[in-house]
């Protein structure tokens, strides 16, 4: 069976003393526009949007997230489906 969606959701809390680099590269992120992918085909979206709801669970749920540029993510869905194509 080969898969037919990725999705790459994380949530940080206790950060151990790296709250100030998560913050700023999370604004750095923020001001680039998002690649995302849909039948194999290569889109570009405003940071933030497409919000939906994601259950971390205990302490973390129903949080609303938007897409976000990861190079992880990109690297993920070429892995998964062997695609280079990113």
């Amino acid at each position: 069976m080969e898969p037919n969606l990725l999705r790459y959701s994380y949530y940080t809390a206790g950060s151990g003393g790296a709250g100030p680099t998560i913050l700023e590269t999370s604004f750095l992120l923020l001001g680039e526009m998002v690649t995302v992918f849909k039948d194999d085909e290569k889109f570009e979206l405003p940071p933030i949007s497409n919000r939906r709801a994601v259950d971390f669970g205990p302490g973390a749920r129903g949080c609303s997230l938007g897409v976000g540029g990861l190079l992880s993510a990109c690297a993920l869905y070429r892995r998964v489906f062997h695609c280079n194509k990113v």
